[in-house]
């Protein structure tokens, strides 16, 4: 049987706790952040969906999809963290 890829948890809400509120509040009350997590959601859930099956991906596209969330989540936490 082949080696199956470990799948970790990448919501953000599991990444940084100590943000829910935050978190809900921007989804609820900023577009421009809740069109970027919408992304970083759909994202996270396709990478998953490739690890979970082991779904046969050339290497680089799957780095390139981590890479793109990655970035995506740098930008959210841009809103998250205290001026």
């Amino acid at each position: 049987m082949g080696k199956r890829m470990r799948v970790d948890d990448h919501e953000l809400n599991h990444d940084f706790p100590e943000y829910n509120k935050r978190i809900h509040e921007l989804k609820s009350g900023d577009l421009h952040f809740a069109k970027l997590l919408t992304e970083y959601d759909q994202l996270t859930d396709e990478i998953r969906r490739i690890e979970k099956a082991d779904v046969p991906v050339a290497d680089d596209w799957i780095e390139k999809l981590k890479y793109t969330r990655v970035n995506l989540k740098d930008k959210l936490y841009g809103y998250l963290k205290p001026a």
